[in-house]
């Protein structure tokens, strides 16, 4: 698991940085049991809370952007740049 420990600001981009908490994270096996409701439920939520947290990290950023925009900051070029490495 990671944590974001900074977000540094370097013109009109936001450098995030992440910490290692967990090395290894072990879950309850009744947790992703197909044949039940609340199984299903479990890996849809834990599926979707990390989608669901970058969504809304990455609109904000898009909502700050524009805002500055709105207050006279300098326009580039739309330029994305995502790195790094996820193992499972």
């Amino acid at each position: 698991m990671i944590k974001e420990v900074d977000s540094i600001v370097k013109g009109n981009i936001i450098e995030k940085v992440y910490w290692i908490t967990a090395y290894d994270w072990q879950m309850d096996h009744d947790l992703f049991n197909f044949s039940t409701p609340e199984g299903q439920e479990s890996i849809i939520t834990t599926m979707l809370t990390p989608i669901d947290a970058t969504r809304e990290d990455i609109q904000r950023s898009l909502e700050a952007r524009a805002s500055a925009l709105e207050l006279g900051a300098e326009e580039h070029p739309a330029r994305w740049s995502f790195s790094g490495r996820c193992a499972i």
